[in-house]
C-alpha cells in the first residue's frame, strides 16, 4: 500500500515476471458489413491475440496469428483453432458457480481490456461497469489469481484442476480484497506471467 496526499493506493500483484508495453489504440474503421464497430482495440504483440470493446460493452477477440494465437484460451472464446481464431468474435463470461438459475443474469458492460504474455503464454483481463476483473487464458505461474487456498500450506489450487482457462472467469479474491476497503480497481496491467491491479 502507498500513500500519496492523504489517498491510499492498493497494489495487487498475481506472480512474477517482466512487463512488455501493450497498445491501446482506436479501431480502424471496416467496411465488412460483418464486422464490429470497436470504441477501442487492444493488442498483444507477443502472444498475437487482441480485444475489441463496441460501444455497447461487447468484448470481442480475436488472433493475429493462427500459430499460438489462442494456445492457452487468452482469447476466452472456448477452443475455437485454426483460421477461426483470426475473425473477431465475443468473449465468453463464465458465471459463477453459485449464481442463481431463477436470477435473471445481468448486462455486463465491459470498459476496458488489458492482455499480456509472451510467445510461450499468454493471458487477458477484462474490466466491466460494475468494476468487476475477469480473467482467462494461461494459469500457469497463477498469473489469473483463480485458484484457491483449499491446498493448504502446499500452495495455490488451480481452478478446476486447469493450468489455463479458455473462458473469462471473475476474480473474486480480487473484488473482496478491493471492496473490503471500500476501494475499485482503478487499472490494470499485465505482462508476460504476472497481473497487476492499481485501487482507488
Amino acid at each position: 500500500r502507498t500513500t500519496t496526499n492523504n489517498r491510499r493506493f492498493t497494489a495487487v500483484i498475481l506472480c512474477h515476471e517482466l512487463s512488455s508495453p501493450m497498445m491501446s489504440t482506436p479501431a480502424d474503421d471496416s467496411t465488412n458489413p460483418k464486422t464490429p464497430k470497436f470504441t477501442t482495440v487492444t493488442h498483444a504483440d507477443e502472444c498475437a491475440h487482441s480485444c475489441g470493446i463496441t460501444n455497447e460493452g461487447v468484448a470481442y477477440t480475436w488472433a493475429s496469428s493462427t500459430q499460438g494465437g489462442n494456445s492457452f484460451g487468452q482469447l476466452g472464446r472456448g477452443k475455437p483453432k485454426g483460421p477461426a481464431i483470426r475473425s473477431p468474435a465475443p468473449v465468453v463470461l463464465a458465471l459463477q458457480e453459485d449464481t442463481n438459475a431463477a436470477t435473471p443474469t445481468p448486462t455486463i458492460r465491459i470498459r476496458q481490456a488489458f492482455l499480456g504474455g509472451s510467445k510461450e503464454s499468454g493471458h487477458s483481463a477484462l474490466l466491466d461497469s460494475a468494476g468487476f476483473v475477469w480473467l482467462c487464458g494461461c494459469d500457469r505461474w497463477q498469473q489469473l489469481g483463480l485458484g484457491s487456498s483449499a491446498a493448504g500450506s502446499g500452495g495455490y489450487t488451480w481452478k478446476g484442476g486447469k493450468l489455463w482457462q479458455d473462458t473469462f472467469h471473475r476474480n473474486e479474491f480480487l473484488t473482496h480484497c478491493m471492496r473490503k476497503d471500500g476501494n475499485e480497481v482503478r487499472d490494470v496491467a499485465l505482462g508476460f506471467d504476472h497481473t497487476v491491479v492499481l485501487s482507488s
